[in-house]
C-alpha cells in the first residue's frame, strides 16, 4: 500500500506537457487538412501548380518536424520543473529543444511560409500591380537573409557544435540565445505585418460578394491572430530565460537554465500555434475552386443572377434614350439576289 502511495507521490505534479502536446497536434492537423485541401484545388482541379504550392508542402514538412520535436518533448519532460523530470530522459529532452530552436525562430518554418505567401502575391502582381510586387520583393528579401542567418546562428550556436544538445561535453563559448530571440521578434514581427499590409490597396478595389469578403475578413483576422502570437511567445520565452547574459559561456545555452523546461513549454507551444495558423491563412486564398466545387453556397450567391438582371432591367427603364439606340435584333445579313422566276409559280404555304 506505501509502495502505491510513493508511485501516486511521483507522478502527482505540475505538468504542462499534456495541454502542450493537445494544442500542438491539434494545429497540425488543421495544418495538414488545409495543405491537402490546397494541392486537392490546384493540382486536381485548376491543373495548375506553382512554386507557392511546393514552398508551401516545404513549410508544412518543417511544421511537422517542429511538431513532433514538440510532442516528442512533451513526453520527455518538457511541462515539467527539473525536479520532475526522469533524468533518463534529460538528454533526449535537450535533443528536442535544440531541433525546435533551429526550425523555429525565423527559420526554416517561418521562413518557408512567407516565402509562398510572397510567391502568391508575386503572381498575383504580375504586370499589374509594380508597387506591390517591388515591395513583394524587398519583403522577400529580408525574409530569406534574415532567415538564413537566423538558421546558422542556431546550428552554431555552441563551440563544439555537439555541446548545445550533448550534455556531456562541456561548451566553451555559446550564444545567449535570449539576446538572438529578442533582436529577431521586430523583423518577424515587422513582416507579419507587411505581409499582410501589402495586398490591402488591391483587396480594397476589388468588388467582392459579401460572402467572399467575409472569408476575407476573417483570413485577415487569422493573419493579426498569428501576429498577436508572437507577441504571447516572446512573453512566455523572456519567463524561460530569466536573463540577458552579458558574457557568452556554457550556463547561457539554449534549455540549461533552471526550469526551463517548465517556463518555455509554453512559449514552444505558441511557437507551433503560429507556424500551423501561418500555414492555414496561406493556404485559405487557394481554395476557392474547391470550395466552389463541394460547397458553392459558400462562396456563391444563389440570387447573383436574378439580382444582376434586375439591375439591367431598372437601368434600362431609367435610361431610355440609351435603349432606343441599341438594336434589339441581330442585324440580317445580305442575301444574294433571286432571278425572277421564268414561269409563274403557285403560291408557298409555308412561307409568305
Amino acid at each position: 500500500m506505501s509502495q502505491m502511495d510513493s508511485e501516486a507521490q511521483d507522478t502527482n505534479f505540475p505538468d504542462r506537457g499534456p495541454a502542450v502536446f493537445a494544442v500542438t497536434t491539434a494545429t497540425l492537423g488543421l495544418a495538414t487538412l488545409f495543405v491537402a485541401a490546397r494541392m486537392v484545388s490546384r493540382a486536381g482541379i485548376v491543373r495548375r501548380t506553382g512554386c507557392d504550392d511546393y514552398t508551401m508542402v516545404l513549410a508544412w514538412l518543417i511544421a511537422l518536424f517542429l511538431s513532433l520535436s514538440i510532442n516528442i518533448g512533451a513526453q520527455r519532460g518538457l511541462g515539467r520543473h527539473d525536479r520532475d523530470i526522469d533524468p533518463a530522459s534529460h538528454a533526449s529532452l535537450i535533443i528536442c529543444e535544440y531541433v525546435f530552436s533551429i526550425l523555429y525562430d525565423q527559420n526554416p518554418a517561418l521562413m518557408a511560409t512567407k516565402t509562398s505567401i510572397l510567391i502568391f502575391y508575386l503572381k498575383l502582381s504580375r504586370n499589374t500591380q509594380k508597387t506591390l510586387r517591388l515591395a513583394s520583393w524587398a519583403v522577400l528579401g529580408i525574409v530569406i537573409v534574415a532567415g538564413t542567418i537566423l538558421t546558422f546562428m542556431n546550428i552554431f550556436q555552441c563551440t563544439p557544435i555537439s555541446a548545445a544538445w550533448d550534455i556531456n561535453v562541456d561548451a566553451i563559448r555559446c550564444i545567449p540565445l535570449l539576446t538572438e530571440f529578442i533582436c529577431s521578434a521586430p523583423v518577424n514581427v515587422t513582416t507579419d505585418l507587411a505581409i499582410l499590409a501589402l495586398p490591402i490597396p488591391v483587396l480594397t478595389s476589388m468588388r467582392l460578394p459579401p460572402r467572399q469578403k467575409t472569408i476575407l475578413v476573417m483570413t485577415f483576422a487569422l493573419g493579426i491572430f498569428v501576429t498577436v502570437i508572437d507577441v504571447v511567445r516572446i512573453y512566455y520565452l523572456q519567463q524561460a530565460i530569466n536573463r540577458v547574459p552579458t558574457t557568452s559561456s556554457s550556463g547561457d545555452m539554449y534549455g540549461r537554465s533552471p526550469n526551463f523546461s517548465w517556463n518555455a513549454s509554453f512559449s514552444l507551444m505558441w511557437s507551433a500555434v503560429e507556424v500551423n495558423v501561418g500555414i492555414i491563412c496561406a493556404c485559405i486564398p487557394t481554395l476557392k475552386p474547391l470550395i466552389i466545387r463541394i460547397l458553392p453556397a459558400m462562396i456563391l450567391d444563389p440570387h447573383g443572377t436574378r439580382r444582376s438582371s434586375t439591375r439591367t432591367t431598372c437601368s434600362s427603364k431609367a435610361s431610355p434614350s440609351t435603349t432606343a439606340t441599341m438594336p434589339t435584333t441581330l442585324p440580317a445579313l445580305p442575301l444574294p439576289p433571286l432571278r425572277p422566276p421564268l414561269l409563274p409559280t403557285p403560291p408557298h404555304r409555308g412561307f409568305p
